[in-house]
């Protein structure tokens, strides 16, 4: 089978809303054991929630609880690092922490995760899509962070993508279905800056790692063109029909760095959001780095590695689109075509780190978010 042509699924499929039905926005309940690299991007965010927990408890009268939120914690493996950076700033400080992530992800490992490690600390569960309300009170919280969470799209795919695509962002910038994925991911990010502005307390901090694009448009991380090529190569095999070859996608799209400054710098959130630090750059994939140390490494170890970092995050939402067996059959076209080699499975993401102050102006309860 000839790979799908954009000009033929435009005219069949572009406003078929039935095609991100079945995909689910779902960790695996194996993710914290196989977010090495997430993890590195949750230290990194440390240094940013260090100076904004700084900045927070110092304006607080003594006692008064530090209110946090994460949203998007997954299972909790990469909520560590973070909460007990915010802990050591703040340690004579009473913290109350929420945890926030979509109704399907694994709660009961979450909980064991978090819990033990931090038993002097309140937490509340919020099982909601953090595009929505997720606090119980309006302009409460002190902090709200997350990471690696805020590219996932909120209601799925918008539509399948062509020309074995995983993701929006291996499609060219005028290709008509990137620009549906990415007007939906500016939509989104607007929404959110006006979701938490109504929550966040004036003088409040809300810190974000957002996994990015590169300037140009483009992925950075070597797995990204390995699964495309893996894909293609069901296609051209005939082992995929149109209708799953087009609904195999992740509802990831990952914005650049001037997406995600737009809104901040032109239009209403300007009066709501101060820009306090802004830090964009490459994160080293930790598996290659570590296959890079040793000397003697055995490069067969380290894609198996990286092939359960990568099944890890997009499992979930593949085996809905395209079924089990058929799934087990692209695994194996990606490790021929990595052919053990770790950078053709690279995690090397590109990352924007953003600090933003809660100003006092109030949220218009009309407020319409413009991208």
């Amino acid at each position: 089978m000839a790979p799908f042509t954009t000009e033929v699924l435009i005219s069949t499929e572009l406003d078929d809303s039935s095609i991100h039905e079945g995909t689910k926005l779902r960790m695996s309940s194996v993710y914290n054991e196989n977010s090495e690299a997430q993890a590195s991007g949750a230290a990194f965010l440390t240094t940013f929630l260090c100076r904004a927990a700084a900045s927070v408890h110092a304006s607080l009268p003594q006692g008064v609880p530090l209110e946090i939120c994460e949203y998007g914690c997954s299972t909790g493996g990469s909520s560590i690092l973070p909460l007990r950076s915010i802990k050591n700033v703040a340690d004579d400080r009473p913290l109350r922490v929420t945890l926030n992530d979509l109704p399907m992800n694994d709660w009961s490992i979450l909980k064991k995760t978090v819990q033990p490690m931090f038993p002097d600390i309140e937490f509340s569960y919020k099982p909601k899509s953090m595009y929505g309300p997720v606090t119980d009170k309006e302009g409460t919280l002190h902090i709200a962070y997350s990471c690696y969470a805020q590219h996932w799209l909120r209601d799925g795919a918008p539509t399948g993508l062509p020309d074995g695509a995983l993701w929006a962002s291996q499609l060219p910038f005028d290709n008509p279905y990137r620009r549906i994925w990415e007007q939906d991911s500016k939509q989104q990010w607007a929404d959110l800056l006006a979701q938490r502005a109504r929550e966040v307390a004036a003088g409040g901090m809300m810190v974000f790692h957002i996994e990015s694009a590169k300037c140009c448009g483009k992925l950075s991380q070597g797995f990204s063109d390995t699964l495309q090529r893996a894909k293609l190569a069901m296609i051209n095999n005939g082992e995929l029909s149109d209708e799953e070859a087009l609904s195999m996608v992740v509802p990831e799209f990952s914005k650049t760095p001037a997406d995600i400054l737009a809104p901040l710098i032109n239009g209403p959130m300007m009066q709501l959001w101060e820009v306090q630090e802004l830090q964009y750059q490459t994160m080293p994939c930790p598996y290659v780095k570590e296959f890079e140390a040793q000397k003697k490494a055995d490069p067969g170890v380290t894609c198996e590695k990286l092939l359960g970092f990568v099944r890890a995050f997009t499992e979930t939402s593949l085996v809905e689109c395209i079924g089990e067996e058929k799934l087990d059959s692209f695994w194996k076209h990606v490790q021929r075509i990595a052919d053990n080699d770790p950078k053709k499975l690279s995690s090397d993401f590109t990352g924007t780190f953003i600090s933003l102050r809660r100003s006092s102006a109030p949220v218009p309860p009309t407020y319409l978010t413009v991208c």
